[in-house]
């Protein structure tokens, strides 16, 4: 299986703490991932690294990868666009028409239960709506690699059921890869195929799977 990431030998100092120290992982095109450990232990940092948004102090990173999709904590959504604007906005910025970015926005809008608010702005959504909003953002690029970054934290449980079951339906027939990075294995998406735990900032240690 050809890998979609290699990360070689990646170091990662902020002032004088190291946080990750020589890490070495490689994850295989159509891996589901989870990534758990301790709040601050630097699993949001691999993710970081991963989509180019900081750099490792030494080491490499290899993307086999074209397109990265990446759901963030909090929705990130810009107030002054409604939802289908928000989706739509990275579609139109690599130079899609307006026409088949809706549509391909309304599509994702859709997967994600929120037919009947693409005309709605942030501040009309609840918290679990926006999140989706950001979900569908992610998606609509049909992205090769997916990275999420704690997106169900602080939800209650029914909602993030409710929004992994949705996001695991409209990832059913794709082959995208997915590294989901969360500090509760609750939280975890059902349909990961591996886990493992950060442990030290050069050990990422792979646990069993329940059932």
């Amino acid at each position: 299986m050809k890998p979609a990431v290699e990360l070689i030998d990646v170091t990662m100092s902020f002032k004088n703490r190291e946080v990750l120290r020589r890490l070495n992982l490689t994850i295989p095109e159509g891996r589901r991932m989870a990534v758990t450990g301790p709040s601050g232990a630097g699993k949001s940092t691999i993710l970081k690294i991963i989509a180019g948004l900081v750099t490792p102090t030494s080491g490499r990173v290899v993307r086999h990868t074209c397109k990265t999709g990446y759901v963030f904590q909090e929705p990130r959504l810009l107030p002054w666009n409604t939802a289908l604007e928000n989706v739509t906005l990275p579609l139109i910025a690599r130079g899609e028409k307006k026409k088949e970015a809706q549509k391909a926005g309304m599509s994702c809008l859709a997967d994600m239960g929120l037919t009947g608010f693409e005309h709605s702005y942030p501040n009309q959504l609840s918290g679990g709506m926006k999140q989706r909003v950001s979900i569908a953002r992610a998606l609509a690029i049909e992205p090769d690699l997916l990275l999420l970054d704690e997106p169900f934290t602080g939800l209650d449980p029914d909602l993030r059921d409710s929004i992994c079951k949705h996001l695991e339906e409209a990832l059913s027939k794709k082959t995208t890869t997915v590294i989901h990075v969360t500090h509760d294995v609750e939280n975890m998406i059902h349909t990961a195929d591996s886990l493992y735990t950060l442990t030290a900032p050069d050990t990422l240690e792979q646990l069993p799977l329940a059932g």
